[in-house]
């Protein structure tokens, strides 16, 4: 088991949080999230760590959120079998999954633009060179 002393988590650590609480369906607590992730990902962090994170404690907000509004997916109303609700969970965790994967993919299209911004301000580097589409740099 990691320590409890974890200097850093790994992006693919932060990942893997960031998508358990995207598929979190009970009463989302900091308590809750850090025994949960000590159970099934036998790492032991607090929940100070964990907050210091800005994925994990913007992921924990809005999921925080959507439950407390009600929002745990557009629920079929009437009655459907076990396994038809089940597959509907996973559809329902797969799209907050890819939410999260939107919001990801824009914030490194946000970091990508700033580091061509900054490139050309390096004296000897020529763009031209480097073959970046005129979309992405502008």
């Amino acid at each position: 088991m990691d320590s409890v002393g974890v200097k850093g988590l790994s992006k693919k650590r932060i990942q893997k949080i960031c998508e358990l609480i995207l598929t979190w369906e009970s009463k989302l607590t900091w308590a809750r999230l850090v025994a949960r992730i000590e159970k099934d990902m036998n790492l032991k962090v607090s929940r100070q760590t964990l907050n210091g994170y800005f994925a994990i404690k913007n992921e924990y907000q809005i999921r925080k959120q959507q439950l407390r509004d009600g929002q745990v997916g557009t629920r079929v109303i009437g009655q459907i079998k076990q396994s038809e609700r089940e597959l509907l969970e996973k559809i329902e965790a797969q799209q907050r999954k890819i939410e999260l994967l939107e919001r990801q993919l824009e914030q490194q299209l946000d970091q990508l633009k700033t580091f061509i911004l900054n490139v050309r301000h390096i004296p000897g580097v020529d763009l031209s060179t480097l073959h970046i589409r005129k979309s992405i740099r502008d």
